[in-house]
C-alpha cells in the first residue's frame, strides 16, 4: 500500500491509515477507526472494502443507522444476507432454527431458543466461511448497531477458531459511541486509528479532485476555516450551492451578490457569494482581494 494508492482513491491525508488497513487485509487482525462525524470514517471504510475485494476476501459489510439501533438483530441480518446461500445447513438444528427465527426467516415454534444459540450460529457461519475463503467484515457507524447484533458478533469473533490471516475486521465509530464489548472482542493484532481533521493541503486536494482546477488554494483555505478540516462539511457546502461558480472577472454578477470578505459587488472580485448564504458556506467561498494577478 503506497501514497499513490491513497491518491487514486481521493484519500488525501490518510496515507498512514490506509497503510495500516492494507496490512490488516494482508495478514488479518482488525482496525478501529475513531473520529467525529464528517471526518472521513465512511470514506476510509468504503475504500477498505474495495481493497479487501482486491485482496481476494469475501466482504461482509454493514452501515447501521440510528433507526436500526432499536431493531434487534438488524445489523446481523444485513451481514448474514451476504453469506452464500445454504451455508446454514451445516449448523446444528437448534442453532440454525434460532438464527432463522432471530432474522425473521422462520416463525417461532416450540420452546424458546437458548440465548447462546444465535451467537453460536454466527460463530459457526464465520468459521465455515473463513475455512472456505478469506473474509473481511466491515462495520461503519458501530455506535448505531443494535445490542443483540453486537453481542452475537462479539461472541463469535472472540472465540473463532481460525488462523489469524483468514479474518480481517474493519470498524468505524464515533469516540463517544458505545459497543465497548464488541470493540474489546476485535481480533488481534488490533490497530486503533484516531482520525483527526484533515490538514489544509489535503482539503485543497480533495476539493480540486472533486470539483476541478478552478478550486484554488485560496478557496480551500477558506473552506478549511469554515468546516474545521472535516471533508464532508466541505463537500456538502460546495454541493449545496451547485449553481454557484467562481467569478473570474468575466462579467458583473447580480447586485445581491457580495464578496464575503471585501463586501463589494465588483466584477473584479475573484469570488463572490450571495449574502443570503450562511456564515459557514460564505467562508468556504471567501474571495481573494485584490484578485489573483492584480496589484493592491
Amino acid at each position: 500500500m503506497n501514497d499513490r494508492t491513497a491518491y487514486a482513491f481521493g484519500l488525501f491525508g490518510r496515507e498512514d491509515d490506509l497503510r495500516i488497513i492494507g496490512a490488516v487485509l494482508e495478514s488479518g487482525g482488525s482496525a478501529l477507526a475513531l473520529g467525529d462525524p464528517g471526518v472521513g470514517k465512511s470514506s476510509l471504510l468504503k475504500v477498505a472494502g474495495q481493497l479487501a475485494q482486491r485482496h481476494g476476501r469475501r466482504v461482509l459489510s454493514v452501515s447501521p443507522t440510528p433507526f436500526e439501533q432499536g431493531l434487534p438483530f438488524a445489523g446481523l441480518a444485513e451481514l448474514i444476507s451476504q453469506v452464500p446461500d445454504g451455508m446454514d445447513r451445516e449448523l446444528p438444528e437448534p442453532q440454525r432454527r434460532a438464527l432463522a427465527v432471530a432474522l425473521q426467516r422462520a416463525e417461532p415454534d416450540g420452546p424458546e431458543a437458548d440465548p447462546l444459540a444465535v451467537p453460536l450460529a454466527v460463530r459457526g457461519l464465520l468459521h465455515q466461511l473463513c475455512a472456505r475463503e478469506p473474509v473481511a467484515v466491515v462495520i461503519d457507524d458501530l455506535q448505531w448497531m443494535d445490542h443483540p447484533s453486537q453481542g452475537s458478533l462479539g461472541f463469535a469473533m472472540r472465540r473463532l477458531p481460525v488462523e489469524p490471516e483468514r479474518l480481517s475486521v474493519l470498524v468505524g465509530a464515533r469516540p463517544e459511541g458505545g459497543a465497548r464489548d464488541l470493540m474489546r472482542s476485535l481480533p488481534e493484532p488490533r490497530h486503533d486509528l484516531a482520525l483527526a481533521p484533515l490538514d489544509e493541503w489535503a482539503i485543497g486536494q480533495l476539493l480540486r479532485k472533486r470539483f476541478g482546477p478552478r478550486w484554488t488554494p485560496l478557496l480551500s483555505a477558506g473552506g478549511r476555516a469554515g468546516q474545521r478540516g472535516e471533508p464532508v462539511l466541505g463537500l456538502d457546502d460546495r454541493r449545496g450551492n451547485a449553481g454557484w461558480r467562481p467569478n473570474l472577472g468575466c462579467g458583473p454578477f447580480p447586485a445581491a451578490s457580495r464578496c464575503c470578505r471585501c463586501r463589494r459587488a465588483s466584477p473584479t472580485c475573484y469570488a463572490s457569494a450571495p449574502s443570503s448564504w450562511g456564515t459557514k458556506a460564505r467562508a468556504v467561498f471567501a474571495c481573494s482581494w485584490p484578485p489573483l494577478g492584480a496589484s493592491p
